[in-house]
């Protein structure tokens, strides 16, 4: 969350806009007079602020994305293990749905 006093505007400048107006390696120095440049120009594009409630609900979406990939990984390294053994009837993820029923199978 970006913290200012109310008489100063935030900007917020894309990485991706201000890349251009690097003119050499990567370190603080030239970052800062990219940015220096990026700025002074009258085309430069910014970001609005996102509000509190924008950013909880990003953070939802991360996390329900990050469970969907963790389940994924879960249901795929048991069906490997289970194929290790024999057992290739777990091809499809309704199996896993069952939760812990399935293991009785």
């Amino acid at each position: 969350m970006i913290l200012a006093a109310p008489y100063e505007k935030c900007r917020l400048m894309p990485p991706a806009f201000v890349k251009p107006y690097v003119k050499r390696n990567k370190d603080d120095m030239a970052d800062a007079e990219a940015i220096c440049e990026a700025v002074t120009r009258p085309n430069m594009r910014f970001v609005a602020v996102k509000t509190a409630a924008q950013q909880s609900v990003l953070m939802l979406h991360r996390c329900r994305a990050l469970l969907v990939r963790q389940r994924t990984m879960l249901a795929n390294a048991i069906r490997a293990h289970l194929a290790e053994f024999g057992i290739h009837d777990a091809a499809r993820d309704s199996y896993f749905a069952d939760g812990p029923e399935c293991a009785e199978k």
